[in-house]
């Protein structure tokens, strides 16, 4: 259950990149973005209360307990940054940098969920 959920934190993220920069339209990329922080929080939510010491890829992923609460709190700023940067960022009026903007926003919150 445990890989499963860390699958998902890492493939939330991930795929937000590729949809924005597939679709580049600021309104799409910022809905997108806050779609997968949804998704990587929800699944970081569930992950405290599933994780026992365990190794994945032959010793490349270790989780714990602890590691779990950290991945939780990182994905909870990961959600609340992308709530405010929905309302905040289309008041600069740049609107055609709002993708760019966006696909590297996941790309930060992927290093930070994954490098923990």
């Amino acid at each position: 259950m445990a890989g499963a959920l860390l699958l998902i934190i890492v493939l939330a993220p991930a795929l937000a990149i590729a949809l924005i920069l597939a679709v580049p339209k600021p309104w799409a990329s910022a809905y997108l973005n806050l779609i997968s922080s949804v998704v990587a929080f929800a699944a970081a939510a569930a992950l405290p209360w599933v994780t026992q010491a365990r190794v994945y890829l032959g010793g490349y992923i270790i989780i714990d307990p602890l590691g779990a609460w950290v991945t939780l709190c990182a994905a909870i700023v990961y959600l609340l940054a992308s709530i405010y940067a929905v309302g905040y960022m289309p008041l600069l009026g740049q609107d055609e940098r709002l993708p760019g903007f966006y696909a590297l926003f996941a790309g930060f919150a992927l290093t930070i969920l994954v490098g923990r």
